[in-house]
């Protein structure tokens, strides 16, 4: 009875879960809009994997570091370019000179994008533009989480929602950069230029990016509930079994 109630707490305790497998997708974040604009614009993109749709709203922002410590940031006009977006900030007139890029000459440019999902983001086209002479494309990202509807519009004047910063240097030529080295997981990021731009003048445009979804916990698969309940159900008649046994005896 014993070896029946053991074979039966054994195939109760196996649950085969079924696999959860991460589904990757690119955005293509290009365009043709004009180098100027109206300030605290927004656009919407989508990638999918022909199962899997996430969508992702933009919007560009400007921090002006103060004096006193910290920044003082606003809204930007964001545009869309055929190598990606840019942005183009209060002090930088009509976006001429390249100043319509992501960069970091007057104030400290940023796009941040907010996911219809948690995400994990891998790698991104940062090509670089001059920037006053300097050819650099040093970022700084921030991956982050907020309750926020994905298509609502979020103050991101404060930078607290983002958990995670960190400063990546590129190698100051169009390349693609796996901008999350840690693997962190959000539906915020933050792309900017350089927040520590102590060397040269960074500039560059975001062409792309490669995103990957985060799968849910695994959930047993139906066979294994019953294959778990009958398990569970053969432990309680052994053990009804042998308790008439034991009184039988007794």
């Amino acid at each position: 009875m014993r070896k029946w109630a053991a074979i039966a707490v054994s195939a109760a305790m196996t649950i085969a879960a079924v696999p959860a497998s991460a589904a990757t997708m690119v955005f293509d974040l290009t365009g043709n809009t004009s180098t100027s604009g109206t300030a605290g614009n927004s656009r919407i993109f989508s990638a999918t994997d022909g199962t899997t749709t996430i969508q992702v709203r933009a919007t560009a922002w400007s921090a002006t570091p103060l004096k006193s410590g910290g920044y003082s940031i606003s809204k930007a006009y964001l545009g869309d370019y055929s190598y990606g977006l840019g942005v183009t900030a209060a002090g930088d007139g009509n976006g001429s000179n390249n100043e319509h890029t992501i960069d970091n000459k007057g104030s400290i440019d940023f796009v941040v994008l907010q996911f219809s999902q948690v995400v994990q983001v891998g790698n991104a086209a940062l090509t670089p533009f001059s920037i006053s002479g300097s050819i650099d494309n040093d970022s700084t990202i921030g991956i982050g989480s907020t309750n926020a509807a994905w298509n609502s519009a979020v103050n991101f004047t404060d930078l607290s929602l983002f958990g995670n910063f960190y400063d990546l240097y590129g190698n100051g030529r169009t390349s693609t950069i796996d901008i999350n080295p840690n693997g962190f997981q959000g539906n915020l990021l933050l792309v900017g230029a350089s927040f520590d731009n102590d060397r040269n003048y960074d500039g560059f445009k975001l062409g792309s990016l490669t995103v990957s979804t985060v799968p849910p916990p695994a959930v047993p698969e139906p066979a294994t509930w019953a294959m778990m309940i009958g398990g569970m159900a053969l432990v309680g008649t052994a053990m009804r079994r042998r308790r008439r046994i034991g009184h039988a005896l007794a």
